[in-house]
């Protein structure tokens, strides 16, 4: 069969999809984090687990046990999820791919793809369509943007991952609806060592194109459509469905990624305007939280970047099926929660609306995330620690506190400079009553 797999970063949504779409085609996998309580460690098909160090707070730390981990599994294909793990990774690939397969594009391909002011420039010298865009350095040329695009703005970070010296933190973007609120926002991207980006805000649908690329050849490509996200602006899709591949996207896509050279699998993102045209927002070089509806809709993406990284025979998956939905049921109340409370957003409907559209959406044959009849555990130790936390917590908290942690929306909220990603304590307890320690606890042997 080949090698085993070490997915990382098990508190994540797109390990778990990973951990069990390996191991249904076979591969003994195992999965590891800094959290003892990861959804992913009580999966049917994680055989081990391990904790990490904390690759936010030492770097070095985490690559050094990672380090010592692949030695004793005889050379696993390592597969991460989160950009914070993605930096690490590119940081010591040298040192990794000595005792590890990493499932890494180039870092000249991934140095462009997660440069999103590169990336557009790329994409616009090869005719495809990018939205008005200004890099900006001062708080000062904020009357000067907001003249030029117009009200609302989107103020994103050129890069996602702001790099510390010992670790670092994921940024996100923000909507302004006021000169006033984009100071702010660009305020704080700046006050954290980032460098924003100003777009004017689109009102169209958001559609999406995946893509596996190696040696020159396109293994799969599918499209999908994100019917809402959270937070609003720049969050994890809350509800997505697979569709044709749009005519105006599908090259744009295609063209952008063979360019760049990026091999592996990549989520190219675009909006449309109200006159739907399709504008490309950025490219998402990794595993993400919307990997599960390509799956379970008959691409496998997780297998192909096993067999990739591992220099195994290639199986195209080009055929999918269309209108497979999948809903992310915490994120999709905390949706409900920001409509309700803030209907003034350019992207939220109306009060009535939105209560109508949450509950229509039961009423729709979909997936859920975590959720598996063949692999229950996950959700119901997911379900317990939300039910938990909101207990803890009390309805009163800030509805994105509460019904989805940091590790779901993958983004952070800043205080003081520091992101905070929801971790209660350095070493969580262990619910499922797991054992975990330096060493991987063995569930079946790998």
């Amino acid at each position: 069969m080949g090698p085993g797999a070490l997915i990382l970063d098990a508190r994540r949504r797109p390990s778990l999809v990973a951990v069990r779409a390996l191991g249904r085609e076979g591969v003994e996998v195992a999965a590891a984090d800094w959290d003892a309580a990861a959804p992913t460690f009580v999966s049917r098909w994680c055989r081990r687990s391990a904790l990490l160090p904390d690759v936010d707070d030492d770097r070095e730390a985490y690559l050094e046990r990672l380090i010592e981990l692949c030695r004793s599994l005889g050379s696993p294909v390592v597969i991460g999820c989160y950009d914070g793990t993605i930096e690490a990774l590119r940081s010591r690939r040298g040192e990794l791919e000595q005792v590890a397969s990493v499932a890494l594009a180039s870092d000249e391909a991934l140095a462009m793809a997660v440069d999103k002011q590169s990336t557009l420039d790329v994409a616009q010298a090869l005719g495809i369509s990018v939205p008005p865009s200004r890099t900006v350095a001062s708080v000062s040329e904020v009357v000067e943007v907001a003249d030029k695009f117009g009200l609302p703005l989107v103020v994103k970070p050129r890069w996602s991952w702001v790099e510390q010296p010992t670790g670092g933190w994921r940024t996100g973007p923000g909507v302004a609806w006021t000169a006033e609120d984009a100071h702010a926002l660009i305020g704080r991207l700046l006050d954290q060592g980032a460098s924003p980006i100003v777009q004017p805000w689109l009102s169209g649908s958001r559609d999406a194109v995946g893509i596996f690329l190696a040696n020159d050849k396109l293994w799969a490509k599918f499209g999908v459509r994100t019917g809402r996200m959270c937070p609003m602006v720049g969050g994890s899709s809350v509800v997505r469905e697979t569709v044709a591949i749009p005519e105006d996207i599908g090259w744009m896509a295609e063209a952008l990624v063979r360019e760049i050279s990026l091999e592996g699998y990549s989520e190219v993102e675009f909006r449309r305007d109200k006159g739907g045209r399709a504008f490309l927002m950025e490219i998402n070089p990794r595993l993400n939280a919307g990997i599960e509806v390509a799956v379970r809709a008959g691409v496998n993406i997780p297998m192909l970047l096993y067999e990739w990284a591992a220099g195994l025979p290639l199986q195209p998956r080009m055929r999918y099926r269309t209108g497979q939905r999948m809903r992310w049921l915490p994120g999709d109340v905390s949706w409900l929660l920001e409509a309700l409370a803030s209907p003034e957003h350019p992207d939220a409907p109306s009060r009535g609306a939105a209560v109508a559209i949450f509950l229509g959406d039961f009423f729709r044959r979909s997936g859920y995330d975590f959720w598996d009849r063949n692999d229950a555990r996950p959700a119901l130790l997911r379900a317990r620690q939300l039910l938990r936390e909101t207990l803890a917590s009390g309805l009163s908290a800030h509805r994105n506190h509460f019904w989805i942690s940091r590790a779901d929306a993958n983004v952070p909220v800043v205080r003081d400079g520091r992101a905070e990603d929801g971790r209660s304590h350095p070493t969580p307890a262990n619910p499922e009553g797991i054992s975990l320690g330096s060493e991987f606890s063995d569930r079946g042997g790998l």
